[in-house]
């Protein structure tokens, strides 16, 4: 929802301005004075703010700093007496003001100017989810501007057309492609037509229109057909086939109701490989590796080399699909690992994809056309898992795109809500506090469960916005059940490992409870054990600031991947969180017992406490509470609740305490 805030000491001013914006259609709140807008940004987002100038203790020169400080994507105007225009010119020329606005107003430019603020906030939000795109995309995308010149490229599209972003910025897209011509790229822009066709050194690629903006557009660029050129002249690949033979050799199999794999090796981050060892050194390496692949099928495979650094492997006569695995395995550890080049060690790696006929397709080129497909969702994976073509992975990649576009608007259409997850004391019976999770209920979208959109957002880059958005939610509920005179217990908030590498994370968040009046005892900041392991050295020294800040930490998902514990006496954190996985079969399981009982004791040894996850049997309960676990959370103790019933919850605990005492006494 579009929201503007009016601020201004003079209470007949706001009122009339008020009236004026809201028969315009606009969305209006109001405050009389810097305190009391910064009181309402910190509960309602707003996208524009008119201030006076002139206003007693904070003047609106003053409040535009903290809102842009704190809110930077709020477009703020001065409303005031040409007589401050020169105090606000810094204000204009830092960015801070959008426009200077004169009293007294005339109410049809006045009008204009906000549409035109509310314009701004649009533009720049459109530009940051581009430029986030640009920036986490696997796919190859350019930004256009109307007159198709390329703005910006990601990594993907220079590494796909062989050009640097130097080289691409600022060209037109009809200097690139030899046969597009201005009328057919205009068409394309304005939507005239689904998908563009253009050549380039005699290979065709395929663009679509992934974002749409008035001024910008995001445009995806992949081959066409999904089919690679044929391999490059200079490199001296005789014995292997090129892309029509490979299709051809498909096509045969295929005819003879043969049931065979198609294999794609891609070498992984060849442009790097060429930096340290040379072009010329990089192709010869192409040409050790095909011979060793040639040597590995021999008599039973062929081989087809196709451009950006992958081979293609045709496995006939297959009799499993284990045997195939394994088959690929002998083949990349001909090839894999440490090379000697020149005198320089590299590191060679592969991206494994395959497809199985005739279940994965029906022509040579579309099975070929699966294969590569597969090789690029596959191309950021493990190098030791080799993914199968499914028919469901272009549907599912469409509706990951879909998703991950409306997730960037998730939190301004108010799309996004939070509910309490109790944690319990499994000696008292009392609730201890809760895990604050969020819910995702999209307009378009219908209720998106957590397990889809948390993913989308750790691997698109929206992860950072929303948390900062629960730890925001957080703290406002904390602080209005202060004022209500509530027992305040501690909420946890989960965090990710991005989020912790931001620089000023921990300033902004101590300014946010700050704000609202908040202790950071009154947060627990959860970090899963596995983001923690990907660079322990550097997360142990931010952790260590947090903690001496005065925020509580846990380790969420504890015990799901790593077999050492000596990392946890480097963690200065107060709390593991046991995944719900290493419970399921506690009641039956003597050896999962014996397990957490270690963990419990080895904790407690650290002074550290110990909550379990996914807690659904009363049998899983009893033998926690024999094994001194601390705390428990999970749906036989209480779901997620909204705050209207988690707030009943812990009043219907609390009187229970209060009459066992006084039963006691």
């Amino acid at each position: 929802m579009d929201r503007i805030l009016l601020v201004d000491d003079e209470l007949y001013i706001l009122k009339a301005l008020e009236r004026l914006l809201r028969r315009a259609g606009f969305h209006v709140l109001t405050a009389d004075s810097a305190e009391q807008a910064l009181q309402l940004l910190a509960v309602t987002p707003c996208q524009v703010v008119i201030s006076d100038y002139r206003m007693p203790e904070t003047n609106g020169g003053e409040l535009l700093n903290k809102i842009h400080q704190h809110y930077p994507n709020i477009v703020c105007m001065i409303l005031s007496g040409y007589a401050d225009f020169n105090a606000v010119i810094a204000l204009l020329n830092g960015g801070i003001a959008f426009r200077f606005l004169q009293k007294p107003w005339d109410d049809a430019q006045l009008v204009t100017e906000v549409e035109n603020a509310f314009n701004k906030y649009r533009l720049n939000r459109s530009d940051q989810i581009r430029t986030q795109f640009l920036i986490s995309s696997p796919e190859p995308l350019l930004e256009l501007n109307t007159l198709g010149e390329v703005i910006r490229s990601n990594f993907a599209a220079q590494q796909l057309l062989q050009l640097s972003a130097v080289e691409l910025n600022g060209v037109q897209l009809t200097q690139l492609f030899s046969d597009l011509v201005n009328q057919t790229l205009d068409d394309f822009l304005k939507h005239k037509l689904p998908h563009l066709v253009a050549s380039r050194k005699t290979q065709e690629y395929e663009f679509f229109i992934q974002k749409d903006d008035v001024d910008f557009k995001l445009i995806r660029i992949q081959l066409f057909d999904e089919l690679p050129p044929l391999v490059s002249s200079t490199v001296n690949l005789p014995s292997v086939l090129n892309q029509t033979q490979l299709i051809q050799e498909i096509d045969n199999l295929l005819y003879a109701e043969d049931t065979f794999a198609v294999v794609s090796l891609q070498i992984r981050d060849f442009n790097l490989m060429a930096d340290i060892i040379g072009i010329h050194e990089a192709e010869g390496l192409f040409e050790h590796v095909a011979d060793s692949l040639l040597t590995g099928i021999e008599h039973y495979g062929k081989l087809a080399y196709l451009a950006n650094e992958q081979f293609v492997i045709v496995f006939p006569n297959l009799t499993s699909e284990p045997d195939l695995h394994e088959q690929i395995l002998r083949l990349v550890q001909r090839v894999d690992g440490r090379q000697l080049i020149k005198g320089k060690m590299i590191q060679l790696g592969f991206t494994v994809a395959y497809a199985i006929a005739p279940d994965d397709g029906l022509s040579g080129k579309a099975i070929l056309n699966n294969v590569l497909l597969t090789s690029r969702l596959n191309s950021k994976g493990r190098v030791d898992f080799f993914m199968r073509y499914s028919a469901s992975l272009t549907a599912n990649r469409k509706r990951h795109l879909q998703l991950s576009e409306a997730l960037y608007h998730a939190i301004e259409r108010e799309e996004l809500t939070v509910v309490f997850q109790p944690k319990w004391d499994i000696a008292t019976k009392q609730i201890i506090g809760a895990e604050v999770l969020m819910r995702w209920h999209s307009k378009e979208f219908g209720q998106i469960s957590p397990a889809v959109f948390i993913p989308i957002a750790e691997q698109d880059g929206q992860i950072i916005e929303l948390g900062n958005w629960v730890l925001k939610r957080s703290a406002q509920f904390l602080a209005l059940w202060q004022k209500q005179g509530l027992n305040i217990l501690p909420l946890a908030v989960n965090m990710s490992v991005l989020q912790l590498g931001k620089l000023d994370f921990i300033d902004e968040t101590l300014a946010l409870l700050k704000r609202q009046d908040i202790t950071p005892a009154l947060l627990q900041l959860e970090i899963t054990e596995s983001a923690i392991m990907d660079d322990l050295e550097s997360n142990s020294k931010k952790l260590t600031l947090l903690k001496n800040a005065g925020f509580s930490l846990a380790i969420d998902d504890f015990g799901t991947g790593y077999s050492s514990l000596a990392y946890l006496t480097r963690l200065p954190v107060d709390t593991l969180k046991i995944d719900r996985s290493l419970i399921t079969d506690l009641d039956g399981n003597l050896s999962t017992q014996t397990m957490l009982q270690n963990i419990i004791r080895m904790a407690h040894d650290l002074e550290q406490k110990v909550v379990v996850e996914g807690v659904e049997t009363a049998e899983q309960l009893a033998i926690l509470e024999k094994l001194a676990c601390d705390q428990a959370q999970g749906f036989l103790l209480s779901k997620p609740l909204d705050e209207v019933d988690y707030l009943a919850l812990l009043a219907a605990n609390s009187k229970t305490l209060t009459r066992e005492i006084t039963d006691e006494f």
